[in-house]
């Protein structure tokens, strides 16, 4: 307001021609301040991962992420999550680069989502092609035959140590031949020469299954002809090698593994094969030592 237009409101006011309470005045308008734009995420650039190894039970198969930039940053390391899936379902527990095919994904596609994680961008993921799991291969022996080859005289078959992954197969069949035709109803893991094998010679076949694995067959080696009489037969004595034993626990101080109580454990029973005074028919005899 200028002085002039001061001077005569002052004297319309006190004229009483102009009441002060009747003059309003608005406020001058301001602006409000533009609100800042936030900052947004940057964006990785990422690649679709592929599995690699042999995609079969009992294998293990690893996650390759390929080259992924944050800017001109490398993702390595703890900038990447996983997760494996089992025909597109959550494998509880698998999320590591790497995978042990287990027999439930047995015919199943297995795929794994990678995650990459960088501060200041956003997450992503991107999942891999499917690939369909085969039937794993069991760790097999050669099963051998023990006693003495003669008819009436027990043949025992061992199979060896068979195993699907790290567990012990336990679905084992056998089929006893006589040269090279089957001995019916001879499928038990021992047999007992009759007339009708006298001059011929034995073998044997093992079967093994387990879930999610091939079955595999191995033949024993063949027997010397199977005589009449113990006397002047072929006697063996050698079975293959068992799996062996799972290592004991660990001794805790005490000497008692796991109790630390100070009382060493009771010995266990061992087992030897003994053969009767022919070298004929084995038998297994248990002994504290």
């Amino acid at each position: 307001m200028n002085n002039k237009l001061a001077a005569i409101i002052s004297v319309l006011v006190s004229s009483g021609v102009l009441a002060l309470t009747s003059l309003a005045f608005s406020p001058i308008a301001t602006a409000a301040p533009a609100a800042l734009p936030s900052a947004s995420p940057g964006k990785l650039n990422v690649k679709t991962p592929t599995i690699s190894g042999t995609v079969k039970v009992g294998k293990t198969v690893k996650a390759n992420t390929g080259t992924w930039k944050a800017g001109s940053a490398v993702l390595s390391g703890a900038d990447f999550k996983y997760q494996w899936y089992r025909a597109g379902k959550t494998i509880a527990g698998a999320n590591q680069r790497t995978y042990l095919i287990k027999p439930a994904d047995y015919k199943k596609k297995l795929t794994v989502k990678v995650t990459g994680v960088k501060k200041g961008y956003a997450a992503q993921a991107k999942t891999s092609k499917g690939k369909k799991v085969g039937a794993g291969a069991l760790s097999t022996a050669i099963p051998r035959i023990t006693g003495t080859v003669a008819t009436g005289k027990q043949l025992v078959a061992s199979t060896g140590c068979w195993k699907a992954g790290s567990a012990k197969v336990t679905s084992v069949k056998y089929q006893w031949y006589r040269n090279k035709s089957k001995i019916k109803k001879a499928t038990k893991a021992t047999y007992v020469p009759v007339a009708a094998d006298k001059g011929k010679k034995i073998r044997v076949k093992v079967t093994g299954a387990a879930s999610g694995y091939a079955k595999a067959t191995k033949y024993s080696a063949y027997t010397a002809k199977v005589l009449a009489t113990s006397t002047g037969a072929q006697v063996l004595r050698v079975a293959t090698p068992a799996c062996p034993a799972p290592p004991p626990p660990t001794e805790t101080p005490g000497g008692n593994p796991g109790t630390g109580t100070g009382t060493d454990p009771a010995p266990a029973p061992q087992t030897t094969v003994t053969f009767n005074g022919n070298g004929g028919t084995a038998s297994a005899i248990s002994k504290t030592v």
